[in-house]
């Protein structure tokens, strides 16, 4: 698999990035929009409404009216947000690329937050639930073994969002939908001189200052224990950890990648054999790799039955132990070797999806084909590697841990040293 390997990158003066990609004879072209915006808790209301809000309607569109001229396109728009960005994405007939170009431009740059869109969106979203019990608990997760950070904030209330205005809105988009740091992605048929020439048209005198819209990093090299936190009677214990991490853009990026595989990354891991399938003690068990602006953790999680938290943990750092004392086997790492190509060939099947990673790559200040790079290393990597991979991130050590589980007596509750929740 080969990701934009030949992909054009250009700089325009206002600090917009744009990757041109040409892909001869393809239907459907893809455009990528992303924009630095990470979560500020002082504007979590109005960013979650921004997000929302951002292709409902401009001073001379109305929602209606960009939904028909999309469809006219054979274009679907789209506006997704996580803790540090937000993407705007568009697929269209390939014939229409350079419309769709201009469509896309037109709502994010002149968007208009009409104030009966703002009413609806806020009526939907305080009927729903804010924040579930996994969210609550990887929030106080995060801060245990950070401390106080964006990443760990609470989200808007139901009354901050009721709170938000029109004014507010578009005093937020005169500051975070700027040119400076954003990256345009195309996709397409088109010639990269010809798709240069269409987007410089149409971003070219988009002005903007860098919105300083970044995540701060993360705190030294953070707390560990553990911290034990009630839940509701006759709901799913949870038990999540946190250890140290790596940017991908790390050259030991590669192997810690291929231990997260073999400790619980994949259905066939040791975590799932030993927790799920010979002892019965959770419904789902998994380690992953996490990453913002801020900094790489890894994470190891559980969900089991209630009571059982105590256990669960016991054997989860039991596992991770063991394998961070012994290291993985040859056979091991040759098949997450496999396993990682076979993530890589799968997770990025389309070409909605291919752009959309590269786009975050090229975000992160990685290359748009870093992917081809990333792999090729992987292939290289020895055991002894992926060893020392293991050893030092999954010693349980090393993370600090939540359990969430029923109390049978509330002095069970604790906060340790350090904890900053």
């Amino acid at each position: 698999m080969k990701l934009l390997a030949e992909a054009v990158e250009a700089v325009l003066p206002n600090g917009l990035r744009i990757v041109l990609a040409q892909e001869p004879g393809a239907e459907v072209a893809e455009i990528r929009l992303a924009l630095p915006f990470a979560t500020r808790p002082e504007l979590a209301a109005p960013m979650e409404l921004l997000a929302a809000c951002l292709l409902r309607g401009t001073s001379e569109l109305g929602e209606r009216a960009v939904v028909d001229r999309a469809s006219e396109l054979g274009a679907e728009l789209s506006v997704t947000r996580d803790s540090e960005a937000l993407l705007v994405a568009a697929s269209t007939l390939s014939t229409q690329l350079p419309e769709a170009i201009r469509l896309l431009a037109t709502v994010v740059r002149q968007a208009a937050y009409p104030g009966r869109e703002l009413d609806r969106v806020v009526e939907a979203m305080v009927s729903r639930e804010r924040s579930g019990p996994r969210a609550a608990a990887y929030r106080q997760l995060l801060r245990h073994r950070y401390g106080r950070h964006p990443l760990t904030a609470e989200p808007a209330s139901a009354e901050d969002l009721l709170a938000v205005t029109t004014e507010d809105l578009r005093r937020l988009h005169a500051q975070a939908i700027v040119p400076s740091g954003a990256v345009l992605l195309i996709l397409g048929p088109l010639p990269a001189d010809t798709a240069l020439a269409q987007a410089v048209q149409v971003f070219g005198d988009w002005t903007g200052t860098a919105s300083g819209l970044r995540l701060p990093p993360l705190a030294g090299t953070g707390n560990t224990g553990r911290l034990t936190l009630p839940a509701a009677a006759g709901t799913p214990t949870l038990v999540l950890t946190a250890g140290p991490g790596l940017p991908t853009g790390d050259p030991r990026h590669p192997a810690l990648h291929l231990a997260n595989l073999i400790l619980g990354g994949s259905g066939s891991s040791r975590l799932v054999r030993r927790i799920r399938e010979r002892l019965g003690l959770a419904y789902r068990v998994q380690s992953s790799l996490e990453e913002t602006g801020a900094g790489g953790w890894t994470t190891v999680e559980a969900v089991t039955g209630p009571g059982n938290g105590s256990r669960t943990a016991g054997e989860l750092a039991a596992c991770m132990a063991r394998f961070a004392d012994e290291g993985p086997t040859a056979d091991e790492v040759g098949a997450a070797k496999r396993l990682a190509r076979g993530f890589a060939a799968t997770g990025l099947a389309t070409r909605a999806e291919i752009a959309s990673a590269a786009t975050g790559f090229v975000l992160r200040g990685l290359p748009p084909d870093w992917l081809n790079r990333y792999l090729s290393r992987v292939d290289l990597l020895s055991t002894a590697e992926v060893t020392a991979a293991a050893r030092r991130h999954f010693d349980p050590a090393a993370h600090a841990t939540v359990v969430a589980d029923e109390l049978s007596d509330p002095s069970e509750q604790h906060s340790p040293s350090g904890d900053a929740s």
